[in-house]
C-alpha cells in the first residue's frame, strides 16, 4: 500500500480521512506548513505529521508511491508555485495535483496531464499499476528529463552564468 504525503487544508483532510474510513491501523504522513502542524495533529493523531521542508521529504517522497498535491482554487491556491511537484517528480514520486495554474502549465508541459485531479477523491480511480506504469515510462522520456535535468543546480548556475557574461560581455 502506498504512503501519500498530502498537504491539505484541514477541511480538506478531515473530508479525504472520513471519505476513507482511516483509522489507527492506516500509515501516512501529512507534510504541511508549520502554522498546520498542532491542528492537523489534533486532527489525524494516528499519522505522522510533519513540517515540509526539502530536506526533511525527500527520503519520504523516494521511500512512498505517490503523492497528493491539493490546493484550494481560492486566490493563495491558485498563486501556488510547482515546487513541491518538482521536488517530487525529482525524487521519482507520482503526485496527484489540483488544477492550480502552476501545475497544470508543468503536467501539460512534461505530457503528465492524467495527473491534474478536479476532486480530492479522483486520485483513488487512478490507483492502478497500468496508470502508475504509464507515468513512470512518460517520466523516462527525453522530454521529461531533459527538462528536468535544465532545473539542476549545475543547469541553473551555468544559465545564469552565461546570462550575466553574455550581458556585461566579460
Amino acid at each position: 500500500c502506498a504512503l501519500p504525503i498530502c498537504n491539505l487544508a484541514s477541511i480538506s483532510l478531515k473530508h479525504f480521512i472520513e471519505k476513507y474510513n482511516f483509522n489507527t491501523n492506516d500509515k501516512f504522513t501529512v507534510m504541511t506548513n508549520k502554522k498546520y502542524l498542532d491542528q492537523i495533529k489534533q486532527l489525524v493523531p494516528f499519522s505522522n505529521v510533519i513540517e515540509w521542508g526539502y530536506l526533511e521529504c525527500s527520503h519520504k517522497l523516494r521511500t512512498t508511491e505517490f503523492t497528493i498535491l491539493f490546493h484550494s482554487n481560492d486566490l493563495e491556491g491558485s498563486q501556488k508555485s510547482n515546487n513541491k511537484m518538482l521536488a517530487c517528480l525529482s525524487n521519482g514520486n507520482i503526485p496527484f495535483l489540483s488544477n492550480t495554474t502552476a501545475y497544470r502549465e508543468t503536467a501539460e508541459l512534461l505530457g503528465l496531464n492524467d495527473l491534474i485531479i478536479d476532486k480530492l477523491t479522483d486520485y483513488n480511480l487512478k490507483l492502478s499499476d497500468s496508470f502508475f506504469n504509464s507515468v513512470r515510462i512518460k517520466m523516462k522520456s527525453s522530454h521529461y528529463t531533459d527538462y528536468m535535468d535544465s532545473l539542476s543546480p549545475s543547469s541553473v548556475a551555468n544559465k545564469l552564468y552565461d546570462t550575466i557574461f553574455d550581458k556585461y560581455k566579460f
